[in-house]
């Protein structure tokens, strides 16, 4: 039976969620959409495209181990319409012609467009906005109506992704902004958690494998497990303000999403650094499964940090999960 997401995502702070069997959205069971980054071409950590510039999309995909959907999208941009409420629309009318599609991990590029005219009113969506609609299909090939330019996936899709992202425009050095980055600490337990190149090996039979830093051994039987970050500096933070009270220094808000292959989250899943306080850390209190093979199974972590604005990052971690 096909089950499709019930609401198109728009991506304006790349929070992706659906609304078909709402799990917790922390635990990740089936392949999911969980966010995605802008790189202008020719200088990628950029997520402000100017016109006339290229920008590259990369959606991030999160898949339980061993899972491997087949995953086909197309995607179509246009200039938003600076005058219309509600729901975001194109200015003009996009066609057929229009549409980019592939398959595997869902990208998209397109050439930024320059503005036809300034903002005639006032609020973020007055800012020169590009909009990327379509749609990613598991299992299924997608399709648009000729008419509508609305997306679909066909019958025998397993899950649909409907998508609207914004990416704003930069006009001046003011609009500037830059994608942040995990250049800071993570640790489970007190031990660090270096990124991991073992991440695609299957489900079971991980207990097989070296121990490593990478690819950590955890015993189910010493129960819930601290994962800490720790935010070294605050380089990642681009948005700096004088706080109009106390006329301190302050930074822009970073927050950072955890999703996991199995467990659960003792509290929240997520935390908001805005602490002028460096280092700046938190703690996710991560609990496991009730049951786990004799063989060891592989536990995928994602986390995925955003600005608030268009920029954002992504780092997995993986450990071994042993009785």
């Amino acid at each position: 039976m096909t089950r499709a997401s019930c609401i198109a995502v728009v991506l304006t702070l790349f929070a992706l969620t659906g609304c078909e069997e709402l799990s917790p959205q922390v635990l990740v069971k089936d392949t999911r959409l969980i966010g995605g980054e802008i790189r202008v071409e020719g200088d990628p950590g950029r997520a402000s495209p100017q016109p006339g510039e290229v920008a590259n999309v990369l959606f991030y995909v999160a898949s339980p181990p061993g899972v491997n959907d087949e995953l086909n999208w197309a995607f179509y941009s246009c200039l938003q319409s600076v005058t219309a409420g509600g729901l975001p629309r194109c200015e003009g009318t996009p066609s057929l012609a229009d549409v980019v599609s592939g398959s595997g991990t869902p990208t998209f590029s397109f050439t930024t467009p320059t503005p036809s005219a300034p903002p005639t009113d006032v609020g973020s969506d007055a800012k020169p906005t590009v909009l990327i609609l379509g749609v990613v299909c598991m299992n299924g090939a997608p399709t648009f109506d000729a008419m509508t330019m609305q997306p679909s996936c066909g019958s025998n899709a397993t899950r649909t992704f409907p998508l609207i992202m914004r990416v704003p425009i930069q006009t001046d050095e003011s609009s500037t902004n830059h994608n942040p980055s995990f250049g800071d600490v993570l640790r489970i337990g007190e031990s660090p958690w270096p990124a991991n190149d073992a991440i695609g090996v299957a489900a079971a039979g991980c207990a097989s494998l070296p121990e490593s830093a990478e690819l950590p051994r955890i015993s189910r039987a010493e129960g819930n497990r601290k994962i800490n970050f720790e935010m070294l500096d605050r380089a990642n933070a681009e948005l700096v303000f004088t706080d109009a009270m106390s006329g301190a220094t302050m930074f822009e808000a970073l927050q950072v999403n955890m999703a996991t292959s199995a467990g659960n989250v003792d509290g929240i899943s997520f935390e908001v650094l805005e602490s002028n306080e460096i280092p700046d850390t938190f703690d996710i209190d991560w609990v496991p499964p009730d049951t786990v093979v004799a063989e060891g199974e592989l536990v995928k972590f994602w986390f995925v940090m955003r600005d608030g604005r268009s920029g954002s990052a992504l780092t997995e971690r993986a450990f071994c999960l042993v009785p």
